[in-house]
């Protein structure tokens, strides 16, 4: 699958999610449901995936998190 078709599965996801919950719910709730709508269309996806920033040769980890990895 190429990283277009990966990209708009991912938008149209998060599209239909927007359109059937509307705003107001805990990012919690909308970020799990995201990754088992994700996951029936076959995408591998990773929460809180610790992205870590390297400065000067020298590595910080947990310095940014990624809220979802496909």
């Amino acid at each position: 699958m190429s990283e277009n078709e990966i990209a708009e599965i991912v938008v149209d996801v998060a599209f239909q999610l927007h359109s059937a919950l509307g705003p107001g719910l805990l990012e919690s709730v909308y970020q799990e449901l995201f990754v088992y709508k994700l996951g029936e269309r076959n995408l591998n996806v990773e929460n809180e995936v610790d992205l870590p920033l390297v400065f000067e040769g020298k590595k910080f980890s947990s310095t940014y998190r990624i809220d979802s990895l496909v």
